[in-house]
């Protein structure tokens, strides 16, 4: 090889190797930047993911937990039906009134009085009831209920002729007082501020007919008893019920009578403890 393109090479030699250089750090960049936007593209993709997963995470429990409402209403629902159940005081008062069918009273009346020459003569179908008494716990939803019930029958003369004893356009009240010791079991309705009861009771009965009626008497004969069914709301205190109530008599010569029938009955409570 000849000194001239020994030269040639030397002076060319630094310039080839520059180029070389400058190529590798281009390629390195260029590597770099293509690293540098994929980690970007994948750090975006894992964030979006995982901010998607963590949303659906979420929703999930929430869901879950809440149940888009229902589980917390659910709650809210039991609580207030368990707390319903609790309303009912354990010591009541109660007063009230209604009407009791009167049995065999009204056909001895108005035999009576048709005997006596009374042509028109109205009223005794029905016994106005007025009670009094207290509700007391005794176990679970087993109340003791001992009362007392008056009972008034109302007669009314309109008519009668000119050898009858008594008064034209008068009114007469026979009565029977009842001493009743009862128990009822109450029934919560679930959801409702209610209860369905069923009751039972024995009576010990004192009758009263009016003075005025010299000629009509009735009397006791042994004690009663009576089987009810009712409802009761605890926001306004109110329960109505429908009862039998059995109240044995005797009338001329000792005759067995029913004085009693169907009631219906209405009640106001006043809570004490």
């Amino acid at each position: 090889m000849n000194k001239a393109l020994l030269t040639v090479i030397f002076l060319l030699a630094p310039l080839c190797l520059a180029q070389n250089i400058g190529f590798l750090s281009n390629s390195e960049n260029n590597i770099t930047g293509k690293v540098s936007t994929l980690k970007h593209q994948l750090s975006n993709s894992c964030s979006s993911g995982l901010s998607t997963g963590l949303t659906a995470d979420t929703k999930n429990i929430s869901d879950t937990i809440f149940g888009n409402g229902s589980y917390a209403q659910g709650t809210a629902q039991q609580n207030w039906e368990d707390e319903m159940e609790k309303t009912k005081s354990a010591v009541e008062f109660f007063w009230g009134s209604g009407l009791n069918y009167t049995g065999d009273y009204s056909k001895d009346f108005q035999n009576y009085f048709k005997n006596h020459g009374y042509t028109d003569v109205g009223g005794g179908y029905f016994w106005i009831n007025i009670d009094i008494g207290v509700n007391l716990r005794i176990v679970d939803n087993v109340y003791l209920k001992p009362s007392i019930r008056y009972m008034a029958g109302l007669i009314s003369i309109r008519q009668s002729n000119s050898s009858s004893s008594y008064s034209q356009d008068k009114s007469y009240i026979n009565s029977i007082l009842q001493k009743k010791l009862g128990a009822e079991y109450v029934y919560h309705l679930k959801g409702k501020s209610s209860a369905v009861t069923l009751g039972a009771s024995l009576s010990f009965n004192d009758a009263f007919p009016d003075a005025a009626l010299s000629g009509f008497k009735y009397s006791t004969d042994g004690p009663g008893y009576e089987f009810a069914v009712g409802w009761e709301n605890y926001d306004t205190h109110f329960a109505v019920e429908l009862a039998y109530n059995h109240i044995p008599m005797s009338y001329v010569s000792n005759a067995k009578r029913e004085y009693g029938g169907v009631a219906v009955n209405a009640y106001y409570n006043i809570n004490v403890y």
